[in-house]
């Protein structure tokens, strides 16, 4: 586990886990995948080759499943192993100007990425 993985704690508007300390989710999917597990927050690294900043979810944020760089409106898309952030599909929100920054480190010579992942 990573030094700045932090749990979700219990609140009003999420589930559970079995000793009713931390926050879970279950997804179905349409195409009838699902995803399961406990929710956490965590923080990831862009190197120093990036002008990215952490930033949450806000009005004028975008979702974004890593594995292919398209346009900022929407991007969805199926996980690349050769650059996803993890096995399972991963979702970020980002900013329009941090996808940007984001979209142009990955295309740079020097884009490195440290992935912080959890169980």
């Amino acid at each position: 586990m990573s030094r700045t993985y932090q749990p979700v704690k219990r609140n009003p508007s999420c589930n559970c886990d079995d000793e009713k300390k931390q926050c879970t989710y279950d997804r179905r999917y349409a195409e009838m995948s699902s995803s399961s597990g406990v929710l956490g927050e965590n923080l990831g690294s862009f190197g120093n080759q990036s002008e990215l900043a952490p930033k949450g979810m806000d009005v004028d944020g975008g979702v974004m499943v890593l594995g292919e760089i398209t346009p900022p409106e929407m991007v969805f898309f199926h996980s690349n192993p050769f650059r996803s952030l993890g096995q399972w599909t991963t979702y970020a929100y980002f900013r329009q100007d941090t996808f940007a920054a984001f979209r142009n480190a990955i295309r740079s010579d020097g884009f490195e990425f440290h992935v912080l992942l959890y169980d």
